[in-house]
């Protein structure tokens, strides 16, 4: 018999409001080498973010996500060309933790700058998945007793552990815009990213127990900018389009961004620090606020996805929580044009 978690699982996951099979972020720039092997190197130099998410708080034991990854540009020619490599990590545990995938892997990437607003990049990665399965604390319908759950009823089933190892190839493409410019009021920049990803290429067999099922390919098309209104106030739009097999996710929203200045104690130089507040959206499943402090050095996000869609009859409004740390090593986005 399937266990009764799976079943309950299988009841939230049929409805619209699960649209995606892979893990998914409710922070713009959470995780970016998870999302398109082309962001490798295009923020500095070096960058590293570190993102937790967990999901259906509801449950005594939530899913948990954890994804690291940093990156740095290895060279850069005269012309603006710079090759970059960069690693990730991450980790996806079920409630109870007896189910986990666990992968690590690289992205290579390659961005070139077009003229002085536009830059063009490529790259590719491949992770080395493991998804492991531990089912001896499931509980089972031979463990219903006409009332309730009781654990000390046998379940008739031979516990046992199994895993699954492959590789997983992607691809990605992206075009970065960054102009300066004067008003007769202020100074302004206005930049945004574009990019296009492919994940799963290769169509990996990810069964635990040797059965057909493989992941489809995922296509993932991304936009996110920063237009200023003044030199400290800025509107940051985010719009992501997720489509996998008969699957589909849409995400918009956006951030109000207010900068200011402050003064270091010895050298009396100014550093940029900054705050954000706003929220997205996720289309038939969930609204999430976000709030960002920056500093010069570092990004901390939270964010908090309010379930929206049908499930909320039964979770209460309680999505996931989302928490990241991001070094943003010169400007996280956007990076110097030199």
């Amino acid at each position: 018999m399937r266990p009764l978690l799976y079943i309950f699982l299988l009841a939230g996951c049929l409805k619209k409001t699960s649209v995606a099979q892979d893990l998914h972020w409710s922070q713009a720039s959470s995780a970016l080498l998870y999302q398109n092997p082309a962001f490798t190197g295009i923020s500095a130099k070096y960058s590293a973010s570190l993102n937790y998410r967990n999901q259906w708080s509801i449950l005594n034991q939530p899913y948990a996500s954890y994804v690291l990854n940093a990156d740095t540009r290895l060279s850069k020619t005269s012309k603006g060309a710079s090759l970059n490599v960069g690693v990730i990590m991450l980790q996806d545990v079920t409630a109870g933790g007896n189910y986990k995938s666990t992968a690590a892997g690289l992205c290579i990437s390659s961005l070139i700058k077009l003229n002085k607003v536009f830059d063009f990049g490529a790259g590719l990665g491949v992770n080395f998945q493991q998804n492991k399965i531990q089912s001896k604390n499931y509980a089972w319908g031979k463990q219903f007793d006409g009332q309730e759950y009781n654990a000390s009823l046998s379940s008739g089933e031979t516990y046992s552990a199994a895993s699954r190892s492959f590789a997983d190839l992607s691809a990605g493409i992206v075009t970065r815009y960054n102009k300066k410019g004067r008003s007769r009021f202020s100074a302004y920049q206005n930049r945004f990213i574009l990019a296009y990803s492919a994940a799963h290429v290769n169509k990996p067999g990810n069964s635990i127990y040797g059965t057909n099922e493989k992941l489809n390919i995922k296509h993932s098309f991304y936009f996110m900018g920063q237009f200023e209104f003044q030199s400290d106030v800025a509107l940051k739009p985010f719009i992501q389009f997720n489509s996998q097999g008969k699957m589909m996710v849409f995400t918009g929203g956006g951030l109000f961004r207010y900068s200011y200045n402050q003064h270091t104690k010895k050298t009396e130089a100014k550093k940029e620090s900054a705050i954000s507040l706003g929220c997205v959206y996720r289309y038939n499943d969930a609204v999430a606020p976000i709030l960002e402090f920056e500093t010069s050095t570092w990004i901390i996000g939270v964010s908090y996805d309010a379930t929206t869609s049908g499930l909320s009859n039964h979770n209460q409004l309680r999505g996931g929580m989302e928490i990241s740390l991001r070094l943003k090593a010169s400007d996280w986005f956007w990076g110097k044009t030199n």
